[in-house]
């Protein structure tokens, strides 16, 4: 969905509702990766702080692009501290791969550049590496449980 509707965007770059969905599908890859970490490592939850987490991101949606862009890595930054017990290396990448897309989002420079690597597709690689890492690590929960945590 949030690929999709990033694709979606590039292809029709002036369309203001596309933008703002894009914009919208971002709380998915916030919530959704510890998430969908939390269902398969403990399915019971805790998920309570998801809810207001996600509240937050979708409500920063319609921020300014660097207000938008702090309030999301926020709300990663305060699921990461609460949901300790689901980080492993590969969810440490994922995040490093998130935030580092962040900067480059921010950044929004190399214009000068080759194609398909500036900035802005530097963030598109970077997502899709972080979200390749959550599919893995969804994998390995699921098959190993709980025991994923010390992998």
């Amino acid at each position: 969905m949030t690929h999709g509707s990033s694709a979606l965007t590039h292809v029709w770059p002036d369309d203001h509702i596309l933008e703002k969905i894009d914009h919208l599908c971002i709380p998915f890859l916030v919530v959704g990766t510890p998430l969908t970490a939390v269902m398969a490592l403990r399915p019971s939850g805790p998920y309570h702080v998801m809810g207001g987490m996600t509240m937050l991101t979708l409500a920063a949606a319609f921020l300014r692009p660097v207000y938008r862009t702090l309030s999301f890595v926020a709300a990663g930054a305060v699921m990461f501290g609460y949901y300790y017990w689901i980080i492993n290396v590969n969810l440490v990448a994922q995040v490093t791969l998130y935030v580092a897309g962040a900067v480059f989002f921010v950044r929004n420079g190399g214009h000068s550049r080759p194609m398909g690597l500036q900035d802005h597709h530097m963030l598109h690689y970077c997502v899709t590496a972080a979200s390749l890492l959550h599919v893995a690590y969804i994998v390995r929960a699921v098959t190993l449980g709980s025991k994923v945590k010390g992998a």
